[in-house]
């Protein structure tokens, strides 16, 4: 068998990424998503880095990522492995909880990386088939709202935090100094000026704080910057906007964070709506 990947995407409350993919050697770069990720192992057994420990998911399992929490993934042996990803926005989940999205009442939070729950796994297997069939556009989304009810249901809860988290000055000056510069070649002695603190302090701490060293951190973020270009722009526009050397240093990047090659990825826009 080869390696295959099939993204589509629908709206609920937010626009949801679906992706369906099988792997043998490709390892995903330690990166975060925006959106929170429920992924269903179909095949073989995931081996992946989250919140300090490794975790190995098997057939039937279903693989839970909080959003921007930083992560890996690849196959746990030769055999390699299988999997439906969602990418559900904050504003999908309290639409179906029926919240408002003022987040005064918190933030949703998944207490664990891995549930073994057969029934739930259906629900969601079910939702993911159904985009490739025939279904009408009604029994979509309504399997989709059923199984991502019976996920908030059973296996989240709503952290309320008063006060956000707590990030030093020094971090903060070099994180905003990368957003600032997204697509310019920064120098480490550029940040240490910036944040006025060692170079070795700063790639400890900053990796401590937001999980990616400096370097890594502004590679997500242009990932991030390019995704939603390739909503409408061709490759070589975005690999320039973004400030990657040419289409082939893109492809390389795009592919260890998104498991997919950008034009891939992009074909999802061009397919008929949901």
């Amino acid at each position: 068998m080869k390696e295959h990947t099939r993204w589509s995407t629908l709206e609920i409350g937010g626009r949801i990424e679906v992706l369906h993919a099988r792997y043998f050697g490709h390892a995903f770069s330690p990166h975060w998503h925006e959106e929170f990720s429920i992924g269903l192992i179909d095949a073989g057994v995931e081996q992946f880095e989250y919140s300090g420990a490794v975790h190995r998911a098997t057939e039937g399992e279903i693989v839970l990522f909080n959003a921007g929490q930083v992560h890996t993934g690849e196959a746990f042996d030769e055999n390699g492995f299988g999997f439906r990803m969602l990418y559900v926005p904050e504003s999908t989940f309290r639409e179906i909880a029926e919240l408002p999205n003022n987040r005064g009442d918190g933030s949703l939070h998944f207490p664990t990386p891995i549930l073994n729950d057969a029934y739930l796994w259906h629900s969601l297997m079910a939702a993911h088939q159904s985009l490739q069939t025939c279904a009408s556009s009604l029994e979509i989304e309504s399997r989709f709202v059923d199984a991502i009810a019976r996920l908030l249901g059973g296996a989240s809860s709503w952290k309320t935090s008063d006060v956000p988290p707590f990030v030093p000055s020094a971090l903060r000056f070099a994180r905003d100094y990368l957003h600032d510069h997204l697509f310019r070649d920064v120098s480490l002695s550029e940040l240490t000026q910036i944040s006025g603190i060692s170079k070795y302090h700063l790639l400890r701490a900053f990796r401590d704080r937001f999980g990616l060293p400096p370097h890594a951190y502004q590679l997500q973020q242009r990932i991030l910057h390019a995704k939603h270009l390739l909503q409408r722009l061709p490759l070589v526009d975005v690999a320039h906007r973004c400030g990657f050397a040419d289409q082939s240093h893109l492809h390389r990047v795009f592919r260890a964070h998104v498991g997919t090659t950008p034009g891939r990825y992009a074909q999802q826009f061009r397919t008929r709506p949901i």
